[in-house]
């Protein structure tokens, strides 16, 4: 029954909108298997009507939503701390930022040059280093890279923070979708985030340290 896809980054909330997705348009039931909403358990996988990029068949990709990164801070978070059906505060990761990203699912790609410039204390690591990682590695590096092509859908990763905007964009999706069903499903992704656009800025993490300057070097 699959006939719609969430193109995603890690981070993005993607298996999250898929799940809204399935809710609305099949009423099946479902249960969280893990800490995020990485593993999903539903009741009826033959009436399930949207799956995640990774897991559709690329034989029918007509019916692509594509969640876009529109806070890249808040989207960071996302992406460090709910790695891999993890769900860390930024603080605890980042206390043992290098062995925490070893096995990350999208940060062991990059590590490795934070471990480099590391090797006399590794695995411990000087807080210079771990900006620099940051801000030479990580910021502006993966927006840039969101595929450049045409989507049935756009879906803005900001949506996910705002229960009017989230209506409005899940509408333009399922039109006339109800909010009965939308609000709790809404508060569930919100119960299970350590971080939101409300709090990021309070964490006093290394991260958000360096987003800060970085925004002002970038000005």
């Amino acid at each position: 029954m699959t006939n719609r896809v969430v193109d995603f980054i890690g981070g993005s909330h993607g298996n999250f909108l898929s799940l809204v997705i399935n809710v609305l348009t099949t009423n099946t039931e479902y249960k969280l298997l893990g800490n995020t909403f990485d593993s999903i358990g539903y009741t009826n996988n033959k009436r399930i009507s949207c799956v995640p990029f990774y897991n559709a068949s690329k034989d029918n990709l007509s019916d692509i939503i594509r969640i876009e990164i529109d806070n890249e801070i808040l989207w960071l978070h996302q992406m460090i701390c709910r790695a891999g059906d993890k769900n860390y505060h930024i603080n605890k990761f980042e206390k043992n930022f290098i062995i925490n990203s070893i096995d990350h699912f999208i940060l062991s790609s990059y590590v490795k040059y934070l471990i480099q410039l590391n090797r006399k204390t590794y695995p411990k690591f000087k807080k210079k280093t771990l900006k620099w990682f940051y801000k030479n590695q990580l910021f502006g590096n993966f927006v840039s890279q969101q595929r450049n092509k045409t989507y049935k859908h756009i879906f803005p990763f900001s949506a996910f923070y705002n229960f009017e905007k989230f209506v409005h964009h899940v509408n333009l999706i399922l039109p006339n979708s109800d909010q009965n069903i939308l609000k709790p499903l809404y508060d569930k992704l919100h119960n299970n985030l350590v971080h939101t656009d409300k709090n990021i800025h309070q964490t006093g993490s290394i991260l958000y340290e360096s987003w800060q300057e970085y925004q002002v070097d970038r000005s």
